[in-house]
């Protein structure tokens, strides 16, 4: 799976009766980006395997003329945002540039993901 393989690992564990439970021993280790680059093909992955996994049966001009009919993706989730500059005001950033920095990545990644999205549904391959 190029992205969610977590997600689905645990519908598998699940429809089969198991639990999951919490373990004070285990180590998830996910990689810093460093540069925008970065940042977006994460996105792009990310968006991608979420596509291909939730929409593969849908037509793409119809899925990508209602994806367009909804401009509110298009608006930026200022509310959203804001709660996180909000909240990581009070906790780890230092000063006003670290939370317009926050503030921008937070616009950058909104951004990536609508137009992995609309590349997606135009016939694009997903990213690896």
């Amino acid at each position: 799976m190029k992205s969610g393989g977590d997600t689905e690992w645990g519908k598998r564990v699940f429809s089969r009766g198991y639990s999951i439970i919490y373990a004070d021993d285990c180590y998830v280790d996910h990689p810093a980006r460093y540069s925008l680059a970065q940042l977006y093909n994460r996105v792009a992955r990310v968006r991608g395997g979420t596509y291909y996994r939730l929409d593969k049966n849908k037509d793409a001009k119809y899925a990508l003329m209602q994806l367009l009919t909804d401009l509110s993706c298009l608006r930026p989730p200022i509310n959203y945002i804001m709660s996180q500059f909000f909240y990581f005001s009070t906790v780890e950033l230092k000063n006003n540039r670290q939370k317009i920095q926050v503030f921008l990545v937070a616009l950058f990644v909104h951004y990536a993901e609508v137009l992995e999205e609309i590349r997606l549904r135009l016939g694009g391959n997903p990213k690896r």
